[in-house]
């Protein structure tokens, strides 16, 4: 399992910045750590065109209603092929104005079909 986080933009309704991957996060979207630099557009870029929505509406919700989400979602690797994975984040925030902050998460390889 990887971890990852995302730090928010004031005022944006999505994770803009350069996001943060554990060496297992690289492996799993079929990298060497440190071999692409990951961002939001590269992480959208890699989820299957078809899930690609239900995740977007799974991180503003996160973001606007302060709900974690856990899902199913294939990603495209590097050589074509798919993999389905887990992913879970929850909404962190920021100590003393409770305004939201950052996304935490983790993903790890699934094993059931989306």
């Amino acid at each position: 399992m990887g971890s990852w986080e995302s730090h928010l933009l004031a005022g944006e309704a999505e994770p803009q910045r350069t996001l943060a991957w554990s060496d297992e996060v690289f492996r799993i979207f079929g990298y060497e750590p440190g071999q692409v630099q990951p961002g939001t557009e590269h992480f959208y870029r890699a989820v299957h065109p078809e899930d690609r929505d239900r995740i977007r509406q799974a991180v503003q919700e996160a973001i606007r209603l302060g709900r974690p989400y856990e899902l199913d979602h294939r990603i495209l690797l590097p050589d074509g092929s798919e993999r389905v994975v887990h992913e879970q984040a929850e909404m962190q925030y920021e100590p003393g104005t409770g305004r939201p902050a950052k996304l935490v998460g983790t993903v790890r390889c699934g094993k059931k079909p989306v």
